[in-house]
């Protein structure tokens, strides 16, 4: 063997195989080294016991400390060890050999159901494929173990050699499941106890939460905690990314149930997190919810006619996390907590947020398709949001007016998509000097929004598709021509009609000086009528991201030849 010193990683979540794995590996190349040796997380063995220099050796190093591995890269780098030495360790925590170049990483899949079916047959029956008349219960296991080799084999092991209906009835396999349960989660949960305060929470809200949610979802639901992404969950197994959705075993999100719901078995209102429909429904139909309350998430599918009393969230004065989707209320809602983080209420069934209300901590503020006419009653002075970023009120078809935006410090991302009846924004609006992104499609009433809007170096990403009466200020009233300090409005000029009534128009959609970090997306604009032709700017090839999008009504566009490949 030659070719220099290599070591592979063997990685995966808790009760998967590793150990298994590296054990038959070890068995199977160990005699064609100078010496072997495996070395069990515990172990005090030092290098003085296994470290021959110059000689090829296999080390295995069994779920292993950091300790152990700076000794072992230490050799490494020291050439202390034979050229054709082999090292293999196994992790869950794949983040562990990051900071090492030498390294190659095998993860360890779950097994297939063809393969789950051989291994729970093998130490059941002694054969390969189930028993006929036991077909069923091998399934529920299977589906039960959901490929984890630690628990196949612990069901195994129970239920070798018993072959009476008594000992393969449902309730058998209940209490069997018990038992495997209780040796399963002792395995994962030491992965759990392993992270920090801040890593633990954002478990438990995965776990309990966000199984099969876009990633993305979860992004503004982060900045509730000092941590910038879910990285460490992943190298350490506990949840990995398929098609941008996050997914968990089946049995690790049990873990994490069990951890909340063992908080109080039998009073939903003590525990940190609710998502039963009949928890949630039980804590706020007898207003028992207490401070220990942390988080509610609730998305039915169908809306049921039975509703909740909205009373109760007004006395949840620790909640930081608050999910609706779907569901109906009623009462008033006279409070929130002030320690809210996160607010995503779908169909928001009341006019303007609670006037008692301090948004001190809120990072994100979600009301899709609301019943809301303004962000807080204009009576109720001014809000300041500290620490908001998002602010999406899209689909609010009674939203009418927005606020002064001078409380809105550090404001990234304002979603008004749909908001017909929104006929201008608030001047303060161009100092939000953190603004990237603004959607204002298809709010067919916006007529005014502030000219300093357009030189906000921050905002990347402008939609005004759809916003009719706007874009004919556009097309007819060049920003040169207005002063700085003054607003978009619609005017009926003569100069405006008469623009309309000539044969070639120049398209000032805005000084494109201005427009050079920007998308801006006009779907459908009403530019002209008639043969009228349309120029583009010559000036718009120094537009590198500029979307003029669908429909234009007009039989001819004139593009600048700069811009036609």
């Amino acid at each position: 063997m030659n070719g220099g010193v290599r070591v592979v990683d063997i990685c995966g979540m808790g009760g998967v195989g590793k150990t298994t794995l590296a054990k038959v590996v070890y068995d199977r190349m160990s005699p064609n080294f100078d010496a072997s040796h495996f070395i069990f997380k515990g172990n005090n063995e030092g290098k003085s016991n296994w470290l021959l220099p110059g000689k090829n050796i296999l080390l295995v190093l069994d779920d292993i400390d950091i300790y152990h591995l700076d000794e072992v890269m230490l050799t490494i780098d020291e050439n202390l060890l034979g050229k054709g030495s082999r090292i293999i360790i196994t992790t869950r925590d794949e983040g562990l050999l990051k900071g090492f170049k030498m390294h190659h990483i095998y993860r360890v899949k779950l097994l297939t159901n063809r393969e789950a079916v051989q291994l729970l047959c093998r130490k059941v029956f002694r054969c390969d494929f189930p028993i006929r008349g036991y077909e069923e219960k091998i399934n529920s296991i299977l589906d039960y173990a959901n490929g984890l080799p630690l628990a196949i084999v612990d069901f195994g092991s129970l239920l070798h050699g018993r072959r009476s209906a008594s000992e393969w009835s449902t309730s058998a396999l209940v209490e069997f499941k018990k038992i495997v349960n209780f040796v399963v989660m002792k395995v994962l949960d030491k992965t759990f106890l392993e992270l920090s305060f801040d890593y633990q929470e954002i478990f438990l809200d995965i776990a309990c939460f966000f199984i099969g949610k876009e990633i993305e979802y979860l992004e503004g639901i982060l900045r509730c905690y000092a941590v910038e992404d879910i990285q460490l969950l992943i190298d350490k197994s506990l949840m990995t990314i398929i098609d941008k959705k996050i997914q968990m075993h089946r049995l690790l999100q049990e873990m994490g149930r069990e951890i909340v719901q063992q908080q109080s078995p039998s009073n939903p209102e003590k525990r940190s997190r609710l998502w039963n429909f009949d928890d949630i429904d039980v804590v706020m139909q007898n207003d028992t919810a207490t401070f220990k309350v942390e988080a509610i998430v609730l998305d039915l599918e169908d809306s049921r006619e039975k509703r909740l009393r909205v009373e109760a969230l007004s006395r949840m004065s620790n909640l930081r996390l608050l999910i609706f989707c779907n569901v109906k209320f009623s009462g008033v809602l006279k409070n929130l907590s002030w320690q809210l983080r996160y607010i995503s209420w779908h169909q928001y069934p009341y006019t303007s947020l609670p006037s008692c209300y301090r948004p001190y901590f809120l990072t994100e503020l979600n009301f899709p398709d609301s019943c809301i006419t303004s962000v807080w009653d204009e009576h109720d002075g001014e809000k300041v949001f500290w620490h908001l970023r998002n602010m999406n009120l899209r689909g609010s078809k009674d939203l009418t007016k927005m606020p002064n935006f001078n409380g809105f410090r550090i404001l990234e991302r304002l979603d008004l998509e749909g908001c017909i009846k929104l006929s201008q924004l608030d001047g303060s609006i161009a100092d939000c000097s953190k603004l990237k992104f603004l959607n204002l499609r298809n709010c067919a009433n916006l007529v005014s929004i502030p000219n300093k809007l357009f030189s906000l170096s921050s905002l990347e990403i402008l939609n005004l598709a759809g916003c009719f009466k706007f874009a004919n200020c556009l097309n007819f009233a060049p920003f040169e021509e207005i002063a700085e300090g003054e607003s978009i409005q619609q005017s009926s000029s003569p100069r405006r009609q008469k623009l309309c009534r000539s044969k070639s128009i120049e398209l000032h959609y805005m000084t494109l000086k201005l427009l050079k970090n920007y998308v801006i997306s006009l779907f459908n604009p009403p530019l002209t009528t008639g043969n009228a032709k349309k120029t583009f700017p010559t000036n718009i090839k120094s537009v590198p991201a500029l979307a003029f999008c669908g429909g234009l009504r007009t039989e001819q566009i004139i593009i600048p030849r700069q811009m036609r490949n």
